[in-house]
């Protein structure tokens, strides 16, 4: 291996063993998260992300400024929170930092971190020092870059530096002191850079729960066509809104909210409605074309406790679109199964189901989804395996 200047096949294979060592500590990050939200969800967040600019990568052999502009492209379509926002805004920024680059040596990477922090930083409207920011920012400006070095050599002296930047979190942001934690997004990017480390040195990772995730090349219904709407574009079918509404006692008398007014609004600004009311929440999906009339209606009851938008250009299900692309042929007995993680996914297709959807616990199927592979599904009767008792 090159240590001095690297090619887009080397460059992939680091970015993997960043996932990979994320994937081995993303709970301990999580056990930090107290900023700006307590709410443990850090480390699943950033390596959500992460894997998301993984599956993006549509050759790993390209020019390491192709594969760093997929990878950020295929993060900033899936950060998921605060903290995968900006690691999606870092790495876009380093992807600038690498256009039109065949290789890549330790000096330029040292450059374009410097570009990757300043993007990162331009993204947060209100920025707080003693966050991943500032982790990014100190874990390059406060190194010192020999013309000699490598890559392993540059990369020791990055993470030193992130690391002393990382224990001092605590000084600059108050909540981080109050609760005895260093910051989780800073631990989060140094916990990145480490792995970059042990792809040079050769040290393996121990206790990965997931595999590095395949390419999307070959698998074609776990792509997003970005281009399928551009500049150009006219807005055809909407949006797919999704969201659960919290009914609150300070904006309304809750025992007499009228569910069926409700849902006559709603009919008459968009379709495919699916909406139910289950004690104090109300769940809707509805395709429209003026999401905000929507939200603003529904927060004259409530305030949202989750909520998804998506262009439904865009719109895709990584595991039952590219089954459903064309109405199955008419049977009489179909069976439709709902698993979580690609091994019990294949596993169930295998045992003869016609359509498997993706969730289970803590991501439970919507019950749009289900109408819709009924629809796909084409029979007579259904049998359905939902395999988890709230579903």
């Amino acid at each position: 291996m090159n240590l001095n200047n690297i090619n887009g096949l080397t460059f992939n294979e680091m970015l993997e063993y960043g996932y990979k060592n994320l994937c081995a500590h993303y709970k301990a990050i999580n056990d930090l998260n107290v900023f700006p939200v307590p709410d443990g969800d850090t480390g699943t967040n950033m390596k959500l992300t992460y894997k998301n600019g993984l599956k993006t990568i549509s050759d790993e052999s390209a020019p390491v400024g192709i594969i760093a502009d997929e990878f950020a492209r295929g993060m900033l379509f899936g950060a998921r929170g605060n903290s995968g926002v900006l690691t999606s805004q870092y790495f876009r920024g380093f992807a600038d930092g690498v256009k039109d680059k065949q290789e890549l040596s330790a000096h330029d990477f040292a450059r374009a971190m410097k570009r990757a922090y300043r993007n990162a930083y331009s993204a947060c409207v209100d920025v707080a020092e003693g966050t991943i920011l500032t982790v990014a920012r100190e874990g390059i400006e406060n190194m010192t870059f020999d013309e000699g070095d490598d890559y392993i050599a540059f990369l020791k002296k990055v993470i030193s530096a992130m690391k002393i930047s990382l224990d001092n979190t605590p000084e600059l942001l108050p909540v981080l002191k109050e609760n005895g934690v260093i910051d989780s997004g800073g631990k989060g990017l140094l916990t990145i850079f480490e792995g970059f480390l042990y792809f040079f040195t050769g040290q393996e990772i121990s206790n990965v729960e997931e595999e590095v995730p395949a390419k999307n090349k070959n698998k074609k219904e776990d792509v997003i066509d970005y281009s399928a709407f551009n500049e150009n574009s006219v807005l055809e079918y909407g949006y797919c809104t999704e969201f659960l509404l919290q009914l609150q006692n300070c904006k309304i008398d809750i025992p007499s909210f009228d569910l069926q007014e409700f849902i006559a609004f709603l009919q008459e600004h968009g379709n495919s409605l699916v909406c139910f009311q289950t004690g104090s929440i109300v769940k809707v999906h509805i395709h429209t074309k003026k999401p905000y009339e929507v939200i603003e209606y529904a927060q004259k009851f409530g305030e949202f406790v989750t909520f998804k938008m998506e262009n439904m250009a865009l719109q895709h299900n990584e595991k039952i679109h590219g089954e459903m692309e064309k109405k199955q042929e008419r049977k009489h007995l179909a069976y439709i199964s709902i698993a979580q993680g690609d091994g019990l996914i294949d596993l169930f297709k295998e045992l003869g189901s016609d359509i498997v959807l993706n969730g289970g616990q803590t991501m439970n199927t919507s019950v749009a989804e289900m109408v819709d592979a009924f629809r796909f599904a084409n029979a007579d009767e259904i049998i359905l395996l939902p395999n988890e008792s709230n579903m």
